[in-house]
């Protein structure tokens, strides 16, 4: 008898399951993590996680080569939202405290900027060493032109050489920004729009550069509190890379009423009277088709992507014209195990970063992974690097075979000193595409997408490419955590999902 009442319930709560609409995520990277572990806390409804890679965490995925691991990108944790400090917390239990956690590291931000053979801290700190290395000629323009555009008369800023000018002055500008900006996006700064600097560049001036500098004289030791955390003057790291935080997140929710569907991708999507009635599912080795009548859909994927599964009208022709135009970055990076390498700088150094501010080579910037974690590189008479290139999927560059890519790597190190051929003991290579959403081509159109997407009740964009939005790993989890919020309790109305990570 009590055989027959457990099969009974059983069956009853697998009918109850089954009526229920599931949920779907599109993409297992932060954003969709994220709101797959908040909804397997509050709801009993199947979530069904849709991901058209073997693996979870997009760019925050650790790769791992031999018995090494690659950072894709450099991934610190810091915020001043104390909803996500929650979450983290939650998953590595941490302590402010302590510099060393069971699995988070507490590390101080330290970033340079390799110009003209020379390093300079970044943020830049108005120091005796910063004079003896710019020279005093340059050290006199750039007050001057910082004190000129005080007194300009002030008006309306349309790109974001404007805004670095606005803030820095020309010539500050010219030495540091104009440069790499354009190595790293591609474009000159004067056709990116001033959203990206709200977005990416702390609000900084000639004027808060001094009182860093003052705050940095007289701090002796690095500050592990509340309010350096939230300014990212330190960070949290996990030990064994951002990967490792995520796997956690995944093995979470793994244990939940949700399902993950590996190399999946989206077929259609079918929208009626605003809402998503029917998504259908596509593996991508079998072409085998699923169909799903979805409660939610939250969607972390490029929006260029998701426009594709619409169905095109006539009277909405231009809004896919505009996802169609919506511009990216695209990432390699060359990670080198290396007997040595040389900075122009006295040891010791810490430096995460070393943003590469040279004209003559395409390489942007330096990962030194042994100074995210030492717990990245095993082998530790040998130093773990990586090489981190921008640009466009099918350009030049990127179509290049990777002995020839490594190979260019190789020679850019050795042209800016940095290495030599034999100091490499072995090397990989690493493509992501889309890695970074541009603010430039049909951006200028964003609100109109918003628009739309803000329309369809069921639908919830969430992350940097969900949204198209440059945001920091805090302002992506924040965007999933509050699309959860928004649509557990029945908000349709999504304006302030698009607000987050906007200057205060």
């Amino acid at each position: 008898m009590t055989n027959f009442l457990l099969s009974l319930i059983i069956i009853q709560n697998a009918v109850f399951y089954m009526k229920q609409k599931p949920i779907l995520i599109i993409g297992a990277g932060p954003a969709g993590l994220t709101v797959a572990y908040e909804l397997s806390k509050k709801i009993e409804s199947p979530i069904v996680v849709v991901e058209n890679s073997p693996s979870v965490g997009g760019l925050s995925q650790n790769i791992y080569f031999k018995d090494k691991i690659i950072d894709i990108g450099g991934h610190r944790f810091y915020t001043g939202y104390k909803r996500v400090i929650q979450f983290w917390n939650e998953i590595y239990p941490f302590e402010l405290k302590k510099e060393n956690n069971s699995k988070f590291l507490i590390k101080k931000r330290e970033v340079a900027i390799l110009f003209n053979q020379k390093m300079f801290d970044y943020p830049i700190r108005l120091q005796v060493s910063l004079l003896w290395k710019l020279g005093f000629y340059n050290f006199l323009n750039i007050i001057r032109d910082y004190l000129k555009e005080r007194f300009k008369k002030k008006k309306e800023i349309t790109n974001l050489e404007e805004i670095l000018i606005s803030r820095f002055g020309k010539k500050l500008y010219e030495l540091f920004f104009k440069e790499y900006t354009l190595k790293v996006w591609g474009i000159p700064s004067n056709k990116i729009k001033p959203e990206w600097a709200d977005q990416r560049i702390d609000p900084i001036s000639i004027r808060s550069i001094l009182l860093n500098s003052l705050k940095n004289f007289s701090r002796k030791k690095t500050a592990y509190t509340l309010s350096a955390l939230e300014e990212g003057e330190t960070f949290l790291y996990p030990k064994l890379g951002p990967g490792a935080f995520w796997e956690e997140v995944h093995r979470r929710v793994s244990d939940s009423n949700t399902k993950f569907m590996y190399n999946h991708s989206i077929s259609e999507i079918q929208v009626e009277n605003n809402e998503i009635k029917k998504i259908i599912i596509i593996n991508n080795k079998t072409m085998e088709k699923k169909e799903y009548s979805p409660e939610f859909v939250f969607s972390s994927i490029p929006i260029k992507d998701l426009f594709n599964y619409f169905p095109k009208k006539t009277s909405e022709e231009n809004l896919f014209k505009i996802a169609a135009h919506l511009q990216y970055r695209d990432y390699v990076i060359v990670p080198f195990l290396v007997k040595k390498f040389s900075l122009p700088v006295k040891k010791p150094y810490n430096y995460e970063w070393v943003y590469i501010n040279t004209p003559e080579v395409k390489l942007a910037r330096l990962q030194i992974f042994d100074n995210w974690s030492p717990f990245l590189n095993k082998e530790k008479d040998l130093n773990w690097i990586g090489v981190e290139y921008f640009c466009n999927e099918g350009d030049l560059f990127w179509n290049k075979p990777d002995k020839e890519i490594i190979k260019n790597a190789i020679n850019e190190l050795k042209k800016i000193n940095i290495l030599t051929e034999q100091d490499v003991v072995d090397s990989t290579i690493i493509r992501k595409t889309k890695a970074y959403p541009v603010y430039s081509g049909s951006f200028i159109d964003l609100d109109k997408i918003h628009s739309y997407l803000n329309n369809i009740k069921n639908l919830y964009p969430i992350g940097r490419n969900g949204m198209h939005r440059y945001l920091n790993l805090d302002q992506v989890v924040l965007t999933a955590i509050s699309s959860v919020e928004m649509a557990l309790s029945g908000k349709t109305v999504k304006d302030s999902l698009w607000k987050i990570g906007d200057p205060s």
